[in-house]
């Protein structure tokens, strides 16, 4: 039964939330968590910034007492006797600045007690040990970075389940967390089935009736682009008793198991009788979307099978909206499970077929990274296509007719 891409992406996404359940939690350095999702929440260890601190390299100063009336005004400017720098004042809690004293203050440094601003030091004019204020400068609270503004103590700074960046990582060694804890990664095979099928070393030039194994590089390269390892199974010819062995031998290692070609159940696709003799269980098979639509998804065991098409253009585009947004639910992301971005149409577009479609897309303008111009290809085969384009936007099959400058949702490649 050919099921909608929605029930498609709804029944993935639980799938892989029970997959996570599963998945170990290790706590590893936070220079080597780079692509993992986080697994515990990063909390703020104290006030941040834990001081009242400048914002500029200049001169922190202190009004009077007695509402700013002390302060010595000289032809519309103030005039502040300059004390020792911030650095001296504030090693003691008692370091402070006296009614109308100037200190030097840099970039991030804790500023003394009684600092009403900090101006620039290019603002200022210095002369006989004074600082020299211009009045329309003299602002409360200006160039300041109170203590606590930007985060309090034991504040909920990040989610588990956000995908470490180098940004998270950073943040995460401000906070002092020299390790994190973290959601192990699953095991996944690749196998690629086919006939025609040949290493791509193996052949210089294309022989008649032989193809190269492209999609098994597709495949590595965009998991490990995404911080996924894979182990490939080979290329194995399209032989019932030659695919049962290589099942049985290699299902019970990995979590996940992808293979390309096969899985359109013809006399020569014998991929999924394979899988179904050893008793694996179908989860669904066949979506209604174009050109994705070939792809059976089951399970044996404990490991998760995608079986996707072997014409390049239809593989990748199932990685994209199946294989990967599985994975990353698996690996501990929360949210979305695809997570579509926003792109607008550079013209109108004209959907011929009654079923969904994603449509590959190249930027309008080179300086210009929102509106789009669908790609024209005739056919899911077309290897060439993914490289050329930026990505693709899906097209619901009830859409026949997109407007100009109409907002599609879409991913990069």
């Amino acid at each position: 039964m050919v099921i909608d891409y929605h029930t498609a992406g709804s029944i993935l996404q639980n799938q892989a939330i029970l997959a996570q359940q599963k998945i170990k939690i290790s706590k590893i350095p936070a220079a080597k968590a780079l692509k993992f999702y986080l697994a515990q929440p990063l909390k703020a260890d104290r006030d941040y910034p834990p001081f009242d601190k400048s914002a500029v390299d200049g001169y922190a100063l202190a009004f009077g007492n007695n509402n700013n009336n002390n302060k010595i005004k000289i032809n519309a400017s103030y005039h502040y006797q300059l004390t020792n720098s911030a650095e001296e004042l504030v090693k003691t809690d008692e370091g402070a600045l006296q009614e109308n004293q100037a200190s030097l203050v840099f970039t991030g440094m804790k500023i003394p007690k009684n600092s009403y601003l900090v101006v620039k030091q290019e603002d200022v004019v210095l002369q006989n040990n004074a600082v020299i204020v211009p009045e329309e400068l003299m602002k409360k609270g200006d160039n300041i970075v109170y203590q606590a503004s930007e985060t309090k103590k034991n504040d909920l700074l990040i989610k588990p389940g956000q995908l470490i960046n180098a940004n998270l990582i950073t943040l995460a060694a401000a906070l002092g967390e020299q390790e994190l804890f973290v959601y192990e990664k699953p095991s996944i095979a690749l196998l690629a089935t086919g006939d025609e099928l040949v290493a791509p070393h193996k052949i210089n030039g294309a022989k008649e009736g032989q193809i190269r194994d492209a999609n098994t590089s597709y495949l590595s390269s965009a998991l490990l682009d995404n911080g996924f390892n894979a182990h490939s199974l080979g290329i194995k010819k399209d032989s019932l008793n030659q695919l049962t062995k290589v099942f049985q031998q290699n299902l019970p290692s990995y979590d996940v198991l992808i293979t390309s070609g096969g899985a359109a159940k013809s006399k020569r696709d014998l991929t999924i009788t394979a899988l179904e003799k050893l008793g694996a269980k179908q989860i669904f098979y066949q979506v209604a979307i174009k050109p994705a639509k070939q792809i059976w998804v089951g399970e044996l065991d404990s490991t998760l099978i995608f079986v996707l098409a072997g014409n390049p253009l239809s593989m990748q585009l199932s990685f994209k909206i199946y294989v990967l947004p599985f994975l990353q639910t698996m690996s501990g992301k929360k949210g979305r499970f695809v997570d579509w971005l926003s792109f607008k149409l550079a013209r109108s577009v004209e959907n011929d077929i009654n079923l969904d479609r994603l449509w590959p897309f190249y930027f309008a303008k080179e300086d210009d990274y929102q509106t789009i111009i669908p790609a024209k290809f005739k056919s899911s085969g077309n290897f060439i296509i993914g490289a050329k384009t930026s990505g693709f936007f899906h097209v619901l099959a009830k859409q026949r007719i997109l407007q100009k400058s109409q907002i599609v949702p879409g991913l990069l490649w």
